[in-house]
């Protein structure tokens, strides 16, 4: 396991190696010391509402689905997710550590769906939105870029989508052993409710891209960042992750955001901003593993 950490760890520092080698360093030290306190202020406040709005969504398809638990336990499983996130594949150990917190509260495969549903469900959103933004754009007077960034995120994109309907029919063929629990996941499938939840947290993503561009004085419209934020965080969210979402989002970001006039450097210090404040926000998380469990409903 040790090894398998190292090797992801050492795979990230490789594709930092090649972007670092390909932007001006002192450039990018230098938006790194100007940055603007009061949007990394912003930013904390931004995640604060996240991890609530994240939390409120999947209580909602939980509960949808007989898992019977206060909100607070949702929080505190949300909050332990984002911070072991940081140390591996957000969906592997993010999905483990929500797994692991609330395992005593529900039947393990109505939980498990609960947190299919929710894993799809955020998906589908940023899926969603990074479609209307672009098409936003693209249909703006800025818009006249190079189109072969946004069709090499677009087909990212497609191929997560694509990873995701084959999960879901694995999903299905797992499922097939308890048949109220196929019932259960078509049922929420249908539910717009937490669909119009995930359009909003990733709006609130977006918005936190868009404040690391202020922190560290964007040069280009803001409009232009708020547009392609979302194609930058499919792009990131598309594929397999190392450790969290460092490097392959960091890789999106300098390859959309150069193409509106952003230097590397600069479009690479937003990236940074960004992962570093969702990291300081998801690491008091950590201390959620030494509190107590929550019991079975029946248990009291």
């Amino acid at each position: 396991m040790f090894r398998r950490r190292l090797v992801r760890l050492l795979l990230v520092l490789a594709i930092f190696g090649v972007l670092l080698s390909h932007v001006d360093r002192g450039a990018l030290i230098g938006y790194l010391r100007g940055l603007d306190a009061k949007f990394l202020v912003a930013m904390l406040a931004v995640n604060a509402i996240l991890l609530w709005a994240s939390s409120w969504r999947w209580f909602w398809i939980a509960t949808a689905a007989g898992v019977r638990a206060p909100l607070s336990d949702f929080v505190r499983a949300t909050w332990l997710s984002w911070a072991v996130s940081e140390f591996g594949p957000s969906l592997v150990f993010g999905e483990w550590a929500r797994f692991w917190r609330l395992r005593m509260c529900a039947d393990p495969l109505r939980l498990a769906t609960s947190q299919f549903v929710d894993r799809l469900s955020a998906y589908l959103g940023l899926v969603a939105l990074a479609m209307v933004s672009a098409s936003w754009y693209f249909g703006s007077s800025e818009g006249g870029i190079d189109l072969r960034p946004a069709a090499a995120l677009a087909a990212v994109g497609a191929v997560g989508g694509v990873m995701m309907t084959l999960l879901l029919r694995r999903f299905r063929r797992t499922l097939k052993r308890d048949i109220g629990s196929i019932g259960v996941l078509q049922n929420l499938l249908v539910r717009p409710t937490h669909y119009g939840l995930s359009l909003l947290t990733n709006l609130l993503f977006t918005a936190n891209f868009v404040l690391s561009a202020m922190a560290v004085g964007c040069d280009a419209s803001l409009w232009s960042v708020f547009c392609l934020a979302p194609l930058v965080l499919l792009g990131a969210g598309s594929l397999p992750s190392l450790v969290s979402d460092w490097g392959k989002r960091e890789a999106a970001a300098t390859i959309a955001l150069t193409q509106i006039g952003l230097d590397p450097a600069q479009s690479l210090a937003i990236s940074v901003v960004y992962g570093g404040m969702h990291l300081v926000s998801a690491l008091p998380g950590l201390l959620i593993i030494t509190g107590d469990h929550p019991a079975r409903p029946d248990a009291g």
